[in-house]
């Protein structure tokens, strides 16, 4: 199962660095933003899997915290760094909100404890997708944290490795 998590890795870190640029990334400045949320999203993944070996560590719902910790860190900590000269924060926001709208799916159908409202990062999502359906001004997304609760029950094995593979591959692929 390692080495196909290590091929999706590395096949997701091809694909995004060799995907279209845009005229306004092809500046010195843009591509070290562009390197530096690169290896952001490399050390959020590395941290990940660092947990993930480390195995449960008896407190509940250990995937749902850590599923969390992943995203917070590979989406809204890593994504923020786009912030600025070569991408607005409305372009940025609007990436990652197609990215945890895609991952959420997977997190509720996935992970039995999972809850959004212990995730910063994906309560503050479904805020802005509330808001945006009622017409109202969007919720601010999270500087960054951890899932707020502890959960209760403890998910299967399998559930967390095809949790990782989906965070992994989608939090790629919304900036191919």
């Amino acid at each position: 199962m390692r080495w196909l998590l290590s091929l999706i890795f590395s096949a997701g870190l091809v694909l995004f660095t060799e995907g279209s640029v845009r005229a306004r990334r092809d500046t010195a400045a843009c591509q070290k933003v562009h390197d530096e949320f690169v290896k952001c999203t490399q050390k959020a993944y590395a941290d990940y899997q660092t947990d993930y070996a480390k195995g449960e560590d008896g407190k509940p719902d250990w995937a749902a915290r850590k599923s969390c910790n992943y995203m917070t860190a590979a989406v809204e900590d890593c994504g923020n760094k786009l912030v600025g000269e070569c991408k607005t924060e409305e372009e940025v926001t609007a990436r990652k909100d197609e990215q945890l709208k895609n991952v959420l799916v997977k997190l509720k159908s996935s992970i039995a404890a999972w809850d959004s409202d212990k995730c910063p990062a994906i309560k503050a999502h479904v805020e802005r997708m509330k808001a945006a359906e009622a017409g109202d001004a969007p919720a601010p997304a999270p500087e960054a944290g951890e899932q707020n609760a502890e959960p209760t029950e403890a998910p299967t094995g399998s559930a967390t490795n095809i949790t990782a593979s989906v965070l992994f591959v989608l939090v790629l692929g919304i900036f191919i």
